[in-house]
């Protein structure tokens, strides 16, 4: 019998996917959720076929610039990247990798509670 899917899980993947539709739709970035330590963090990539963010995308170690959402105890917001995106945009990809962050937590107590039920 399957198992049924538990409701903070579900609510979780629901955000990942409102995340990953709201940069589809809206931005030139792809979101990448970073959970194997805490705090979650939701790093923002830019397209590398769209030119919003130019050339200077990759630092002189190679590193691709990015900006990361971490979501712990507080939030907070690092970019390494060089553009321009209006406030709104960036206040709704903050609360969507808010909400990502949240839903993360929630669900991932779900699991370990039903772990140590069963």
């Amino acid at each position: 019998m399957a198992e049924r899917k538990k409701a903070a899980q579900t609510e979780y993947e629901a955000a990942v996917k409102a995340l990953a539709k709201f940069c589809e739709d809206r931005t030139e970035l792809a979101a990448i959720i970073l959970d194997d330590s805490y705090p979650i963090r939701v790093q923002f990539l830019p397209d590398s076929q769209l030119t919003l963010f130019g050339d200077d995308n990759v630092d002189g170690n190679g590193e691709v610039n990015d900006l990361t959402v971490t979501v712990g105890l507080s939030t907070s917001v690092k970019s390494t990247l060089n553009f321009k995106m209006d406030a709104k945009l960036l206040k709704k990809l903050i609360k969507l990798a808010e909400a990502v962050g949240t839903l993360y937590y929630h669900a991932f107590r779900e699991r370990a509670d039903e772990e140590s039920e069963g």
